[in-house]
């Protein structure tokens, strides 16, 4: 039997406690990846101080996150539940071009971050060279526009983009050298300069540990930043645990020629898939109180209008040390508005 009848067969058999676990669970990990990533997009653009290199990549990162987990928590919980996929060939076309297209403007720009945070600890005389606002904004841009593109090649020569039953949406056939072939490419590059970044950063970070920054001059490494870097190494590696699996099926998969390995896999492999979106709001509001607090703030905005200034003026007054996220350092002035509680963010 054919891999992907088996699988079809395999989901379409499940029990119903089964499949109301499974669509729970799928239900629950895009749910958390989307609000996850709004939160985090919503706190950077309130701010109008967030004009940094940094802040770029942290908007771009969440989007492409956003993008993937929004439609996700429609399809794929619809296919769960349904033991199926019942929205036609078109959106089966639109989804599986779009899904991978995500995927890799995230990994993109995360390789990006990677190098940003590079620049700025180990090579920090050449960091504002490298990475300016404009030249910041096309390095950007052209890892979108590649992560769009990409996939042209496959639509042009007549592939089509299939559904898998394991996986509970649309990929392409993983039996094709072109599938292969982007995989390792658009997947192994970047993997390849966020290691090697994380590897230098790491080395720099555990020497400037042994010692105590006072020199916060622009062009020099600061305390700052040896946290900000600190955050990117847990982001690289939650990120890394989590494709591991992805990278690993489909290389089998490749060799088999074929889907033939038990369904409980490929969805497992949709889920950690899923949790490399999840995971980046939730290391920053575990390693960052601050940003923690904005989470909590947002959510609790009808209490928050309702401050009065001489409450919000001690809360700002506790965040002066600054937007250390994105390398910003507050004004020393105060500024009494209810909107100014969540201009500040603390990465400690």
């Amino acid at each position: 039997m054919d891999g992907l009848a088996k699988l079809q067969r395999d989901l379409q058999s499940r029990s119903t406690p089964l499949l109301v676990l499974e669509t729970l669970i799928v239900f629950l990990n895009n749910l958390v990846a989307s609000v996850g990533n709004l939160l985090t997009l919503i706190v950077v653009l309130r701010s109008p101080r967030l004009r940094t290199i940094p802040s770029k990549f942290v908007i771009s990162l969440a989007i492409s996150d956003i993008l993937m987990a929004i439609p996700a928590a429609v399809l794929t919980t619809t296919v769960s539940a349904k033991s199926d996929w019942p929205f036609g060939s078109a959106t089966c076309q639109i989804q599986g071009y779009f899904g991978i297209t995500l995927a890799f403007a995230s990994s993109e720009t995360l390789a990006l971050m990677s190098m940003n945070r590079y620049y700025r600890v180990v090579k920090p005389t050449r960091y504002r060279r490298v990475f300016a606002q404009r030249r910041t904004s096309l390095m950007i841009f052209a890892a979108w526009l590649i992560a769009s593109l990409i996939q042209l090649p496959y639509v042009a020569v007549g592939h089509r983009f299939l559904f898998h039953p394991g996986k509970i949406y649309c990929n392409q056939d993983g039996k094709e050298p072109f599938s292969t072939i982007l995989v390792s490419v658009f997947g192994g590059i970047p993997m390849s300069i966020i290691s090697f970044c994380s590897f230098k950063i790491f080395r720099s970070v555990r020497a400037h540990t042994k010692t105590r920054f006072k020199d916060v001059d622009s062009t020099r490494v600061n305390v700052e930043d040896i946290k900000v870097s600190r955050i990117l190494l847990v982001m690289v590696l939650a990120n890394i645990i989590c494709f591991s699996p992805v990278i690993i099926i489909e290389a089998i998969d490749f060799f088999r020629h074929g889907s033939y390995l038990p369904r409980p896999i490929y969805l497992f492999y949709t889920i950690a898939a899923t949790l490399s979106s999840s995971v980046n709001p939730i290391i920053y509001g575990a390693m960052n109180r601050s940003f923690r607090k904005e989470y909590i703030r947002l959510l609790r905005l009808d209490n928050c209008r309702m401050f009065s200034v001489t409450r919000v003026t001690p809360m700002i007054a506790s965040h002066t040390t600054g937007l250390n996220l994105l390398g910003i350092n507050p004004p020393a002035r105060s500024i009494h508005s209810p909107l100014a509680t969540n201009n500040n963010i603390e990465l400690k």
